[in-house]
């Protein structure tokens, strides 16, 4: 899971989103490069639907394919500045 929207403190917030839907999130960083503003969750592993079940936790609707066999993750999440974090 990886911060891209230039808000610090992102990644923690959904990650910890994540986790209390029960999913395994092993890793949370920042992005490198430049700032992204829309947020997207990537199937790593052609299961579709359960990126999309990530996506739908973190109320994400880009979900889209790119197989990445190498990252050993079911599903890579990029927040962009669209994504606003839990509202309480």
């Amino acid at each position: 899971l990886l911060n891209a929207s230039g808000k610090p403190g992102l990644a923690r917030v959904a990650t910890e989103k994540l986790r209390e839907n029960g999913f395994d999130v092993v890793y949370f960083g920042n992005a490198p490069g430049p700032t992204r503003k829309t947020s997207s969750v990537l199937d790593r592993v052609g299961k579709l639907e359960a990126a999309r079940d990530v996506g739908t936790a973190l109320g994400i609707m880009s979900v889209q394919t790119t197989l990445d066999a190498t990252r050993q993750v079911d599903a890579s999440v990029i927040l962009g500045s669209d994504w606003p974090g839990v509202k309480k």
